[in-house]
């Protein structure tokens, strides 16, 4: 079948007319779900600029912050060169104008919570935690390879690259929630990559904690909230009737 036609065909991709293995709620076959996965995210992504001789945006308590890097609804990033040790690192804050929400301090202060108990190689990690005239703030590795929504075109048709992205990505979750952590805004822009293309789970902005009940399925401390990017949601989180951490995320592939 031409792969410029669609079709009304529930036993093929309604996208390019490949035959379905099995039902499919969204009428695509896998290699089209991923497509429009990363165009529905579809975000830019600048690199962050070479250090330089400047003097930088303002001076923070041991680091100079070069410039801001990417602004959300919470927090906003900025590249910064540290003092001790000597590197650069990503330096994230609460926007001012949130400080007068304790829903956005708790957040953020579950965000710090969240990874810095994390210790993964496919994790963001964090370095360091405080407060300056108020702010509160922490600094975490500075990947500079940019996202998996910027890198999308990357990926059409090499579906084992794909395949070793996506074991290295679900061993993270897995091991967040093992711990305790559900994401619960995975998607190709918080998916970043670092000058050696090693790919990191960030911002845990909308993290949320799970305890152990008597077995082993960690079940949700505090009722479900409608949080996160829509596109990405699990059906599970969106209908408020998951009761574990284990919704399946990736409920399209």
């Amino acid at each position: 079948m031409n792969s410029s036609q669609t079709t009304d065909d529930p036993t093929r991709c309604r996208a390019c007319g490949a035959v379905l293995n099995g039902s499919r709620l969204d009428g695509l076959c896998p290699a089209c779900t991923w497509g429009s996965l990363l165009e529905v995210e579809g975000e830019e992504f600048e690199p962050p600029a070479p250090s330089g001789p400047s003097k930088g945006l303002f001076q923070f308590p041991g680091h100079v912050v070069c410039e801001e890097i990417a602004r959300g609804g919470m927090g906003i990033v900025y590249r910064a060169r540290q003092a001790e040790p000597a590197r650069e690192v990503a330096l994230k804050m609460l926007l001012p104008h949130q400080l007068g929400s304790a829903e956005m301090r708790e957040r953020f202060r579950l965000e710090v919570r969240a990874i810095a108990g994390l210790e993964h190689p496919a994790i963001l990690p964090v370095y360091q935690v405080g407060e300056h005239d108020g702010l509160p703030y922490f600094t975490m590795k500075l990947a500079t390879g940019g996202t998996l929504a910027s890198r999308a075109q990357r990926y059409r048709g090499k579906f084992r690259q794909i395949a070793e992205l996506m074991v290295t990505l679900v061993e993270a979750v897995h091991f967040a929630h093992e711990r305790g952590v559900l994401h619960r805004d995975l998607k190709p822009g918080n998916i970043l990559f670092d000058e050696a293309d090693r790919p990191y789970v960030s911002d845990f902005g909308l993290a949320k904690f799970t305890e152990l009940a008597s077995g082993d399925t960690p079940t949700l401390t505090r009722s479900i909230q409608l949080l996160g990017t829509p596109q990405f949601l699990p059906p599970e989180i969106a209908g408020g009737s998951v009761s574990s951490v284990w919704a399946p995320s990736f409920t399209n592939c």
